[in-house]
C-alpha cells in the first residue's frame, strides 16, 4: 500500500494524469464519427451503431442512435 501511496505522490507532482499512469480508461467521443477508447483490453464486439469494449475495470458498450 505505501508504494501505491509513494507512486501516485510522484504521479501527482509530475502531474502525470491518472489514466496514463493506471489501468483506467479514456474515451473520447468526437461528434458521430469518431470514438477513441485509451487502455482497452480489447474490441468485443462492434457494427456501424454500436461498439463493446473490455477495460480491466469492466465492459462498456455505447449505441449510436
Amino acid at each position: 500500500m505505501k508504494m501505491k501511496n509513494n507512486l501516485s505522490k510522484i504521479n501527482e507532482f509530475l502531474e502525470i494524469p491518472k489514466e496514463v499512469s493506471s489501468d483506467i480508461p479514456k474515451i473520447t467521443m468526437v461528434g458521430n464519427e469518431e470514438l477513441l477508447i485509451e487502455n482497452c483490453k480489447g474490441i468485443l464486439e462492434y457494427e456501424d451503431f454500436f461498439i463493446k469494449a473490455k477495460s480491466s475495470m469492466r465492459k462498456y458498450q455505447h449505441k449510436w442512435i
